[in-house]
């Protein structure tokens, strides 16, 4: 499970009414989480921005 903001929700349900033909909101998240997942892991510079968000947050917040 995936918390996320409200404004968020809303976009990414008004691009599944644009996109999705007659997929699931279910399956349209899925597939667009595992086409991201896949482009962090097969491009070195997308997995380093994922790892180095998470330093900066962590450094900026002590």
């Amino acid at each position: 499970e995936i918390e996320m903001s409200r404004e968020l929700y809303e976009f990414i349900t008004l691009t599944f009414l644009e996109y999705s033909g007659n997929d699931s909101i279910e399956n349209f998240i899925n597939d667009r989480f595992l086409e991201r997942m896949k482009q962090i892991v097969s491009d070195p510079t997308e997995f380093g921005k994922l790892m180095l968000g998470n330093v900066k947050t962590v450094h900026m917040l002590e």
